[in-house]
């Protein structure tokens, strides 16, 4: 197929040359150029011995060791980064030994992957690219010594996820020292205001049908069928058939479903009583005509002893934690979806929690809205807070002020990297989390073509 050539020099080293076709062979090479390109895309894909076994079902049976060494033999391209670039950690042994990943937030793929977490790595890095100009990062103080030193007229973004998490996790101190773990509420004020919430909901949902009702005859009036009013609405095709054709309204409220025991209710009501087992009840029932199963009756007389070790109180309790929820919803949400769970009332019983809540509501919708302006007055009145958790969050923001005020006038932030670090947790996995750095290296840079 290729030819061979002579060298007639005497002295020359090399005798014979043989023509070579690069596309389809490398020099040296023991398979073809394309069943290099398929194995090492089956060694990139999973774990080398599970590529191996694949290996075995398109006969070309290679070993484990073998597509280790395609992984490490592909060369890498590294391209230029753009001017921002993102900066993480991630853990090579969690508590144990940390590195550095970084991607480019423009593209939003891994630039590089530093097996070291220091200041000094990340520096070294920065100094070799001096094009960057924006990096986003967490609240790690080794990232900002290391910008800083690298070149001070970098802009330093913090993410906003990891600011809202710290900020979270000091309402999670402050809570217990306002409010009990659990914070019951008066049996008064519980029922009739669930009642009302379940009759404003049923009310509220009634009135979105009809709504949805008329668009549907509106569209069917000018000629649309009912796929293209099931597409448009993004509704079913028979919910649309079923509203073009209804004249009445819907009717609100829950269907109550009849069930065999509805006519013995109040006898196995009667029947439940200390020593009196679920089979006594049933039988006297089958007695009275009963045709239904016992799993029916057992289960009824279940929920009846229930109610009884309850009490007749029905009191109701809310947690700490569904309250710490709460607190950071808007007020009009939590006033038209737990009206019954008076969070009004417990902030006027406890100020301090409605100072909270203030505090809050104001840091949300800062960060929403990245209202940059308004950082300098929510600051002041944290640092004025009686709680000293607070007062820590606010020092906190005190020594990484212009990198926070950053984040809320900038769109930059990390969710590229929490991303990638999920998948450099696969790749680990992948290996059973016993590869070398210069493996997870190559297989985290990667790109396919």
């Amino acid at each position: 197929m290729y030819g061979n050539f002579f060298c007639d020099t005497a002295s020359c080293e090399q005798h014979i040359f043989t023509e070579r076709d690069i596309g389809l062979l490398e020099p040296y090479a023991r398979r073809t150029s394309r069943m290099d390109k398929t194995l090492r895309s089956m060694a990139f894909s999973t774990s080398a011995e599970q590529g191996s076994r694949l290996s075995k079902q398109i006969d070309v049976p290679v070993s484990a060791d073998t597509l280790l060494r395609l992984i490490r033999k592909t060369p890498l391209h590294p391209s230029s980064p753009s001017d921002a670039v993102g900066i993480d950690e991630w853990a090579y042994l969690k508590r144990h030994r940390y590195g550095v990943l970084i991607c480019d937030l423009q593209t939003r793929r891994p630039i590089a992957l530093l097996e070291e977490f220091s200041a000094d790595a990340v520096r070294q890095w920065l100094e070799e690219h001096k094009n960057i100009k924006v990096v986003s990062r967490d609240g790690s103080l080794k990232f900002k010594q290391a910008i800083q030193e690298s070149n001070h007229n970098i802009i330093q973004v913090t993410d906003r996820w990891h600011l809202v998490h710290n900020f979270n996790e000091r309402i999670e101190r402050i809570l217990p020292q306002i409010v009990d773990s659990r914070i019951p509420i008066p049996k008064a004020d519980s029922q009739p205001n669930q009642e009302h919430q379940s009759h404003s909901f049923q009310t509220e949902r009634g009135t979105q049908k009809e709504q949805l009702m008329d668009q549907v005859k509106a569209l069917g009036n000018q000629g649309f069928s009912y796929t293209s009013v099931a597409e448009l609405l993004r509704i079913d095709s028979r919910t649309a058939k079923k509203y073009m054709h209804t004249i009445e309204p819907p009717m609100q409220g829950k269907r109550k479903r009849q069930s065999m025991l509805d006519p013995y209710r109040s006898r196995i009501q009667a029947s439940v009583q200390p020593g009196v087992t679920a089979k006594e009840v049933y039988e006297d029932l089958v007695s009275k005509g009963y045709k239904g199963s016992f799993s029916l009756v057992s289960h009824y007389i279940a929920d009846i002893r229930k109610q009884k070790r309850k009490g007749h109180s029905n009191k109701l309790y809310l947690s700490r934690k569904r309250l710490h929820q709460w607190l950071w919803k808007p007020y009009q949400e939590v006033k038209k979806r737990t009206k019954w769970l008076f969070l009004n009332d417990l902030c006027r019983k406890h100020p301090e929690l409605q100072q909270l809540y203030e505090q809050i509501q104001t840091f949300q919708v800062m960060i929403q809205h990245r209202m940059s302006d308004y950082l300098p007055v929510w600051l002041s009145k944290a640092e004025q807070s009686p709680f000293i958790e607070m007062k820590r969050f606010a020092k906190r923001i005190r020594t990484d002020y212009e990198a926070i005020q950053n984040a809320l006038s900038y769109e930059w932030n990390n969710g590229v990297l929490e991303g990638q670090i999920n998948r450099l947790k696969t790749i680990k996995r992948l290996m059973y989390g016993r590869a070398n750095f210069d493996l997870i290296k190559k297989r985290v840079l990667y790109q396919a073509l």
